[in-house]
């Protein structure tokens, strides 16, 4: 190879790698959106499999103390003392969104959250949003030195089931059209978001209730069981037929003391006429 040829190659190389310098953004210091799913489905199904055998493999108090972090993180970058306060969420500007989706504007303001209540999490505006927070989560837990620690992709899946049931508590308050045409008057649409909030809490005081019911007679009849194994009894069989019925019917099928007033079941007692009266 000459000279010339040599020296021709090294200035289109240097050309290539300035004009990718300038095009491509920088990434080293920036928060990256994330993928597109769409355009990459195989990667995006290999997360969800480890996500799944994470959750599938880990403690119950693991799931819990995530949650509690990611609702808390939301809390406090959104402050709000629940998540019902998010209807008064001021979302983006459609201006600001647009010129960083499509042109070359700033970045979402990282100090006062702002997202794009007119998008899915998936949106690059939203998505960068879910990102800060992932990257502030993981940080403080690293700081911290928290015994529970999970992958991105892990907390990614969380932020993104929060948002979007922020987003749907945000979408239910705002004003509907009523079967007159008419948009529905204000106190009507709180006295919705009330009964809707109502509802979910008896639903989770059951589910807690059946769980907690559940866990504590399994424990139970495996402690009994077991103290009966060292000196064997006569009844050792009935407590395990008895531990394996409950095992069986798993904290679904305990029965709640509340579910006659929470499902709005009425008791209605008979006087029964006996022959003899």
């Amino acid at each position: 190879m000459s000279t010339s040829e040599s020296v021709m190659e090294n200035v289109i190389a240097e050309g290539l790698a300035t004009a990718l310098h300038n095009i491509l953004p920088k990434i080293s210091g920036t928060l990256q959106p994330f993928p597109n799913c769409r355009h990459m489905p195989h990667h995006k199904r290999k997360e969800d499999r480890e996500v799944a055998l994470e959750k599938a493999t880990e403690p119950s108090h693991h799931c819990d103390f995530i949650l509690a972090e990611v609702h808390h993180l939301f809390k406090g970058r959104l402050y709000i003392t629940q998540d019902v306060d998010f209807i008064t969420h001021k979302p983006a500007s459609v201006h600001d969104v647009h010129t960083y989706e499509h042109e070359d504007g700033l970045t979402p303001n990282e100090n006062m959250i702002a997202f794009d209540l007119s998008q899915n999490y998936a949106s690059p505006w939203n998505a960068f949003l879910l990102e800060l927070l992932l990257q502030e989560l993981q940080s403080c837990c690293r700081e911290e030195n928290r015994p529970i620690k999970k992958s991105d992709n892990y907390i990614r899946e969380i932020l993104r089931d929060h948002y979007k049931c922020l987003h749907t508590i945000w979408r239910n308050a705002q004003p509907k059209v009523a079967a007159t045409g008419h948009l529905k008057m204000p106190g009507k649409v709180e006295a919705c978001l009330i009964n809707e909030q109502t509802q979910a809490s008896k639903e989770s005081r059951q589910a807690t209730h059946h769980r907690n019911k559940y866990e504590c007679q399994k424990l139970i009849l495996d402690h009994i069981t077991a103290l009966k194994s060292d000196t064997y009894d006569d009844n050792l069989p009935s407590w395990q037929w008895l531990g394996h019925l409950i095992k069986t019917l798993g904290k679904h099928g305990m029965s709640s003391e509340e579910s006659a007033v929470e499902n709005g079941v009425k008791n209605v007692l008979h006087v029964k006429t006996m022959s003899w009266h």
